[in-house]
């Protein structure tokens, strides 16, 4: 029986330092510092494009565009609230290092109304790491871009390059990119 008083003793000690110890006053005025931005995060395009073992060293560019529709922002409830939107672009490069991709954000009748260039430098490179990513902001005016924008189109371009190309049978290149979206409530 003294052994079952003295655990009973115990808990008892124990939750009382423990609650103790947590336990603050409240302040419910907090509330009032709250704020929220609902953000919406969504993939804008991924591919792999596999290098052909004979590539030309001058153009054409032997790389057809990839065209992604962009109605993200169509609806009035997003474009109205959109207070910002960030892009990341990832480029991950396998054994071939003298490209570019260029993104462009089309209108409906395909004019362009902005050009990301995302180069693929030697420099950028090593052993361990094959990728290269870069990140846009649109904030204020810039904004205006995306709300415009209908269609993004994705292309590689080669850059010219005076040594010879070396390919191999697992040369590829692959794009991702993701959009983040910060609305006001």
């Amino acid at each position: 029986m003294n052994s079952k008083r003295f655990f009973v003793f115990a808990i008892l000690l124990y939750c009382n330092l423990f609650l103790s110890s947590c336990s603050s006053d409240l302040n419910f005025d907090q509330i009032n510092d709250f704020s929220a931005e609902p953000e919406i995060v969504g993939n804008l395009a991924y591919f792999e494009l596999p290098i052909p073992s004979s590539i030309p060293s001058l153009p054409p560019f032997p790389f057809p565009t990839v065209n992604a529709k962009f109605d993200i922002l169509r609806d009035a409830s997003v474009s109205d609230r959109l207070l910002e939107a960030t892009l990341f672009f990832e480029v991950e490069n396998i054994n071939v290092k003298q490209y570019e991709i260029i993104v462009e954000f089309k209108d409906v009748n395909d004019r362009v109304l902005d050009r990301i260039s995302i180069p693929e430098a030697h420099a950028k490179y090593d052993d361990i790491n094959k990728k290269i990513s870069q990140t846009e902001s649109y904030t204020n005016s810039r904004l205006n871009i995306l709300k415009s924008a209908t269609n993004i189109d994705f292309t590689v371009l080669k850059i010219a390059s005076t040594t010879p190309i070396i390919v191999t049978s697992s040369d590829t290149l692959k794009f991702r990119s993701t959009a983040t979206i910060k609305l006001a409530l």
